[in-house]
């Protein structure tokens, strides 16, 4: 479960005169030549030349065909319902437009229309002769699944309590490994130190390669949220914990004890990819003592699933260095593994009320 939720609209392109919006609730409309410009540059950017002859399905809601770029071997067929659902991984969707602020924002991503999906998204301004300027924010994602009836939300067959079926081969800590019988949200500190030990409640060894770290609900509140015009006019809501969730087992991270490289490690298209920078900084006995900044690229299948990635040192200017207790990580070196339960979920965990004005 992420502290920050963001909400997903789902909307509908169609070909017309750009209009203005002045809510987001409103349907966005812009003109043929405006999408084909945000279309086909994003298909270009998500697609090279291949060596084979290759189809690409995408969504057809909103999409014209003739907005396809021309992508050596590649042929992008407009794509149903009914063709998402039988794709292995759905179709490449667009979909989500709105207007923020000056600019739009657009999701685009693998799915299908009306239940899993994910990916990035994408933001882009309309200047006065028509040109679109296109940018892709970092740490920008998106993602949906569908809630059951009768019963515990389901995502494509997750229920409250399980983890992502999407584990790659070697490592396969819940599939085939010591945690198959933890269920996040669900799981207590007790059924953590039935497994390793007594002394394991949050952080301890899975074994000699692997270190584990736990998180648990607690009673406080864990993230809010702010909607309205004006300063004077916002409401911030805060979402805590529902009681039956409290000391309930929240997420799970996995760190390697020596190097583990994903360079070679290919994700499946289930998987979105967003990049993240981590900021540490040191205090000593003559004050502040400098920072350390590095990349991180993160790759999330939308169940709670996300592998992190080193990507490089971007800055150091310590002034005490420590000595190294490891091999320093190297790019494309494996930072951890978290497990954590699936945003769709939260309505079922969190209780929410709105902030009392100071």
């Amino acid at each position: 479960m992420r502290k920050i939720v963001s909400l997903v609209f789902v909307g509908v392109l169609l070909a017309a005169s750009v209009l203005a919006q002045e809510s987001i609730d409103e349907q966005v409309v812009l003109a043929d030549p405006v999408m084909e410009q945000v279309i086909s540059r994003i298909l270009k950017w998500n697609f090279r030349p291949a060596s084979r002859p290759k189809t690409i399905l995408v969504g057809d809601r909103g999409i014209k065909s003739e907005w396809f770029p021309a992508i050596h071997n590649l042929t992008f067929r407009l794509a149903s319902q009914n063709d998402a659902l039988k794709a292995k991984n759905g179709v490449f969707l667009f979909e989500g437009l709105m207007r923020v602020g000056r600019h739009y924002s657009i999701n685009v991503g693998w799915g299908d229309f009306e239940c899993s999906a994910s990916g990035d998204v994408w933001k882009f301004n309309v200047g006065a002769d028509g040109n679109v300027r296109l940018w892709r924010p970092n740490e920008s994602g998106w993602g949906r699944g569908c809630g059951g009836s009768g019963g515990p939300p389901t995502i494509k067959g997750l229920t409250l309590g399980e983890v992502s079926p999407n584990e790659i081969p070697g490592y396969e800590f819940f599939k085939k490994g010591r945690l198959q019988s933890i269920r996040l949200g669900i799981s207590t500190k007790d059924d953590i130190r039935k497994i390793f030990g007594d002394t394991c409640e949050s952080v301890c060894d899975y074994d000699e390669h692997w270190k584990i770290h736990a998180d648990y609900f607690d009673d406080r509140v864990e993230f809010s949220r702010s909607n309205g015009d004006t300063k004077d006019a916002q409401i911030e809501t805060e979402y805590t914990p529902r009681p039956e969730f409290v000391d309930r087992l929240e997420s799970l991270r996995l760190t390697p004890k020596k190097r583990v490289s994903f360079l070679k490690i290919s994700l499946p298209r289930t998987f979105g990819r967003s990049e993240t920078y981590s900021v540490g900084h040191a205090w000593d006995e003559n004050g502040f003592g400098g920072a350390v900044h590095m990349s991180l690229k993160v790759y999330a299948d939308g169940y709670g699933l996300e592998y992190h990635v080193f990507g490089e040192e971007t800055f150091n200017n310590l002034r005490k260095k420590e000595p190294v207790a490891k091999e320093p990580a190297r790019k494309g070196d494996l930072s951890y593994i978290e497990y954590s339960i699936s945003d769709s979920f939260e309505n079922v965990i969190f209780a929410s009320r709105i902030k009392a004005k100071n």
